[in-house]
């Protein structure tokens, strides 16, 4: 996992340090035990070195944390850890930003696996009635090339100048009919490009699928099951089309929720919610994209020991800070959200997750990386 040095170096000396603080971070208490279905434990009795977080809180408390709103680690299935800059953010929804996006992959992952759609067949005939008037490169373009950011469009949220720019998608009334205008750049399948509108376009795909709007299907066959009572989607086109590629808002223990689904391969508490297979086509590397590889709109990398070891990661990536951290060989989920927008800081969780939180469970992170 590649990080732009001197920004996450500079972030790791600050929350090095530790200054004066009140007595509500000074030491370690195990999260409360909630009537929301969430375990609670003791993060010493799961292996976690206690002492490092309580470090890591001090340093994070004296500098006002650096934008961070929540911090949440789960090991083993149960809730160890839980920080947050105010009380109130706890139960406050947090706007996810991109981080929807890879909830919008597993929905479209469990539709296929359930039958509704094949990931490999063109997605045109979803988005238009009359697919006929697109050219063979449209016609030809599958669901499982939007969810890899490889549609062959010339749309990069990166580059202020590109045509299918999310900004200028914003900016229309229909954020669909915008990106079926977009130019190509190249034939779908070949270069990864990350495009908002991708994800946009999945959403609406989606719903034309299964029958039903995103919101609703998303409510049934996920949040439902999770014990996600509150689940609040943005929406476009006069409030009438659901932006399944940014800005859904949940609680920070529902997001955790979500990594935990993801590490159990689709499974809650021993219920099966999402099929194994839907999970394990969502997190396995098809792409590369930005130096990492992806899935289904799944960051997909690794962190690097200073023994040699690569521990996998399964990665959502939201502006501002919002991240789930997903690694099977430690049985962690690290759940994280923020307030930096568009900010250097927003690479906070990194540093965190390299100086503080793998050291607590034993690895050492190369400082390499």
């Amino acid at each position: 996992m590649r990080w732009t040095v001197l920004v996450i170096f500079a972030l790791l000396g600050l929350v090095g340090c530790a200054g004066p603080i009140g007595d509500r971070y000074g030491s370690y208490t195990q999260p409360p035990q909630l009537d929301d279905g969430w375990p609670v434990a003791d993060a010493a009795a799961k292996g976690v070195d206690v002492s490092a977080l309580e470090r890591m809180s001090r340093g994070l408390a004296s500098h006002g944390f650096v934008q961070l709103r929540s911090m949440l680690l789960v090991r083993d299935g149960a809730l160890v850890f839980e920080l947050y800059d105010r009380p109130s953010r706890a139960r406050a929804l947090q706007d996810l930003r991109s981080t929807t996006k890879s909830v919008t992959g597993l929905l479209v992952a469990e539709a296929a696996a359930r039958g509704h759609l094949d990931l490999d067949a063109p997605v045109l005939p979803h988005l238009t009635p009359d697919p006929a008037s697109f050219d063979a490169d449209w016609q030809t373009t599958t669901w499982r090339q939007l969810l890899t950011m490889r549609s062959g469009l010339a749309c990069n949220d990166h580059d202020a100048g590109s045509p299918g720019h999310e900004e200028r998608m914003y900016a229309s009334r229909d954020w669909v009919a915008f990106w079926l205008k977009v130019p190509r750049e190249g034939p779908a399948g070949a270069q990864g490009r990350y495009c908002t509108g991708n994800a946009v376009a999945l959403g609406r795909a989606l719903e034309s699928a299964v029958g039903e709007p995103v919101d609703a299907w998303a409510a049934r066959v996920l949040f439902s099951p999770l014990g996600i009572t509150d689940a609040r989607w943005a929406t476009y086109a006069g409030g009438d089309r659901v932006d399944t590629g940014g800005h859904l808002r949940l609680r920070p223990r529902d997001l955790a929720r979500i990594g935990q689904l993801v590490l159990e391969g689709g499974s809650w508490q021993g219920a099966a919610v999402l099929s194994p297979a839907a999970v394990a086509a969502s997190v396995a590397p098809i792409s590369r994209l930005e130096g990492s590889d992806y899935g289904l709109l799944w960051w997909v990398s690794t962190f690097e020991s200073v023994d040699g070891r690569a521990l996998r990661v399964w990665e959502t990536r939201g502006n501002g800070g919002q991240h789930l951290f997903v690694l099977p060989e430690l049985g962690l989920v690290a759940s994280f959200t923020g307030g930096a927008y568009n900010h250097p800081d927003a690479a906070l969780p990194y540093a965190l997750m390299a100086r503080h939180v793998l050291p607590a469970l034993g690895v050492q992170v190369s400082p390499n990386i």
